[in-house]
Formats: C-alpha cells, sequence, structure tokens
C-alpha cells in the first residue's frame, strides 16, 4: 500500500515561498508513490481541502475542523505540519499528533518572535530576546504601533501555548537553515527531535527544459528583485539605491504586495522615471527569462529570512545575488564567493554593492558560476525529497496507537 501523508497549511495557492514549498512536496512525493492529501487551515471552511479552525484562544477540542484533523490523521503514515500560527491550538495539534507521527516544518521566524520579523522596534535592528514581556514593553509586538502591540500582548500566553504543544506532540520538528534550528533550540525546542533538512529549489528541474540566459556579463546593466513588496523585505530601499546608481541601470520588480503604490509613485519621479518596471506576479517560465536577462538578484531583506528561495533560484541560472545575508540567507549568500554582502543594511550600501557587480564582468560571472554549482549541490530536487520521504518513514516516526 502506498504510504500516506496529510500536509496541513494555511497558504492559499500562489501564496508565496511557504505555499511553493507545499507543493512541490505534494508533487515530489506524490511522483514517488505517496498519497499527499492537503488540507488548507481557514477561518470559514466550506471549500474543497479546507478545514474551518479557530484561533487558539476560541479553539474547543470538539470543534468540527479539529475532528476533521483528526480523521484525516488516522488514515496517514504521517502528518507535516507547514508552520504557522494564527489557526492553531493545542487541541489541533494534539488531534494530529495522537493519530499518526507529526512533523513540523519551519519556515520563518513568526513561531519566535510575535511581530513576525525579528525585528525590534523602533530602530527595526535585528532582535535576539526571546519571546515574552519585553515584546509587548517595546512595542515590537505591534511594529511600534500601541494598539496593534496590546492585540499582539493579548494573543502572546496562547502562542507560547501552541509552541509549547508543539514541541511536546511533534515527532520532529524540520529546520531548513542552521538559523531557525538555532532559534528553535533558543525557544526550547528538544535537541533530540530537531532536524536539519534542505529545501528543494525547483528551478533547477526546470533549467533544462527552459531557454538558456546569457553570462552575467552579457546581460547588461540589469537589476532583478522577486518576492512580497514591502518594507521588511526591502523593496522600497531598493528603490531609493536605484537613485545612487548610472542612469542607464534598469530594475525588475517580480511581486507585489502593500509597499506597491507608494513605490509606483516613487518610480514615477524624474530620477527614476523609464528606469523601473513592475511586472507582478508572473508564470515561472516568465520568472526564468526575466532572471535570465538579468545580471544580478537584489536580495535586501531586512528580515531575517528562514533560508529563502528567492536568491536560490536565481543562483541556479547563475545569477549572482546581493543583500544582506541575514539570518538563513547567509548559507546561500556568500560574501565573495556567490554574491556580495552590502556593508550596511542602507540604500547607500546597497547601490555600492550593487555597482561593483554592474561595472565589473568578471567577478559577475565568477559569484555566478559559484552560485550555481553552490545551488545545484545543496538543494537538488530529487535528492531533498528522496530525504523528507525517508525521514517521514523512518524508525521510530510509526504511527502511533489509538
Amino acid at each position: 500500500m502506498a504510504p500516506a501523508l496529510v500536509q496541513l497549511h494555511d497558504k492559499p495557492a500562489g501564496g508565496g515561498g511557504i505555499a511553493q514549498v507545499v507543493a512541490t512536496y505534494a508533487e515530489g512525493l506524490t511522483a514517488r508513490g505517496w498519497a499527499v492529501t492537503d488540507l488548507r487551515l481557514t477561518r470559514r471552511g466550506g471549500d474543497v481541502g479546507s478545514v474551518m479552525a479557530r484561533p487558539a484562544r476560541k479553539a474547543r477540542a470538539d470543534d468540527a475542523g479539529i475532528a476533521q484533523v483528526r480523521a484525516a490523521a488516522a488514515r496517514a503514515d504521517a502528518v507535516l505540519l507547514h508552520l504557522g500560527f494564527s489557526l492553531l491550538s493545542p487541541d489541533l495539534i494534539r488531534a494530529a499528533a495522537t493519530s499518526a507521527p507529526l512533523f513540523v516544518h519551519l519556515h520563518d521566524v513568526s513561531p519566535f518572535c510575535p511581530n513576525g520579523l525579528r525585528l525590534a522596534w523602533p530602530g527595526q535592528l535585528p532582535c535576539t530576546r526571546h519571546q515574552g514581556a519585553a515584546c509587548v514593553v517595546g512595542l515590537c509586538a505591534g511594529r511600534g504601533s500601541a494598539l496593534a502591540t496590546a492585540r499582539a500582548g493579548y494573543r502572546l500566553t496562547t502562542r507560547r501555548a501552541v509552541w509549547a504543544s508543539l514541541c511536546t506532540e511533534a515527532t520532529a520538528i524540520l529546520a531548513p537553515s542552521r538559523y531557525l534550528a538555532e532559534e528553535a533550540l533558543r525557544a526550547g525546542a528538544p535537541s533530540a527531535r530537531l532536524v536539519r533538512i534542505t529545501l528543494p529549489v525547483p528551478m533547477l528541474d526546470q533549467v533544462p527544459q527552459m531557454p538558456a540566459g546569457v553570462p552575467p556579463s552579457q546581460a547588461g546593466p540589469t537589476i532583478a528583485y522577486v518576492g512580497l513588496l514591502s518594507v521588511a523585505k526591502g523593496a522600497p530601499m531598493l528603490l531609493e539605491a536605484m537613485a545612487h546608481l548610472p542612469a542607464e541601470t534598469r530594475l525588475t520588480f517580480y511581486g507585489d504586495g502593500p509597499a506597491a503604490a507608494s513605490m509606483r509613485a516613487r518610480a514615477a519621479q524624474r530620477d527614476l522615471s523609464g528606469r523601473v518596471t513592475f511586472a507582478g506576479r508572473v508564470s515561472q517560465a516568465d520568472l526564468h527569462a526575466g532572471l535570465g536577462r538579468a545580471r544580478v538578484l537584489a536580495h535586501p531583506s531586512l528580515v531575517p529570512e528562514g533560508l529563502g528561495l528567492a536568491g536560490p533560484e536565481a543562483m541556479a541560472l547563475g545569477r549572482p545575488v546581493v543583500g544582506f545575508g541575514r539570518g538563513g540567507s547567509s548559507e546561500w549568500l556568500r560574501h565573495g564567493e556567490t554574491g556580495l554582502v552590502a556593508a550596511a543594511a542602507t540604500a547607500t550600501a546597497l547601490a555600492d554593492s550593487l555597482l561593483t557587480l554592474l561595472r565589473d564582468d568578471e567577478l559577475a560571472d565568477r559569484l555566478g558560476a559559484n552560485a550555481a554549482r553552490l545551488v545545484r549541490s545543496h538543494h537538488a530536487t530529487g535528492p531533498a525529497l528522496d530525504s523528507l520521504a525517508a525521514r517521514l518513514l523512518a524508525p521510530g516516526s510509526c504511527r502511533k496507537s489509538l
């Protein structure tokens, strides 16, 4: 009989990097003979493949959604929970874990920070404090807003209860980067059940079937950005960096987000007019083609990334990366090897590093080639999925007694 997996998550299709990982796992494990069921936690339910779930402070053990999760887990060999906090409760976690081995997949810093960014206010500098009262006193939990902080403080106790339940009930906690593994340990995750895994980069499988891009040195003064257009991701800062770059430099943003409108208004001003393109959300084929035309990928995230996929995807195409190297991104953004880490998290420092690669053909090609080799050796889809499948069925991960 084919092994069965239930994936629990709260991301809609097209919902960013986590949704991409969920889809990659479903497709890859299905191809390996698994029966994969995706259940998306939502506030309303009703849609095919969705489960109505409530936040921890409102959830009850007899909720219909919890019963649905318990029934699905009872038919599975493993449950893979892609961690998000808004709709989890200790009761839902126990319902899954008592029916099948529960694997908790970390993706970002949200389990360890109530504002979800791991930045401290008001300076928005990287934070290393434990989640607790200090998050509320310093207004960090609400990203500087007193009202939002009060609401986050109200939810802080339940967030800690959810994390404690995960640490108790999980068969294993899967961390795709050293940074997330260290954060989990600091937050109390049991070291014996904390496992480093490799995230697959599907772009590697698509490269042979798509037209090859030109080497970075032949791409012209072009910069690409892929991801959410938000202040935390550094997109507006990149726009300001363009003002410090030569007039012939061009920049394309792939993605959308809350800062899009203000960024479009800024790009229309005289110093940037005609130099910036907002491509929006595009297909993988169009993204591949766009990255293949770029000389360098800018990854100016101010948030410590869990790992980040935009960088490795561009690197798979031989593109060097410029960014700040925070969090898990430091594992693939290696200064002087696969890209350049800006000297400071400022627009001028970002522009300086970008200008270096725009002007130095040999350096751009060398770092791009190194980047492609690193991603192919560390993030190949086949080995990553084979390893995940073996982990889900490993001895000690057998079905729990009902």
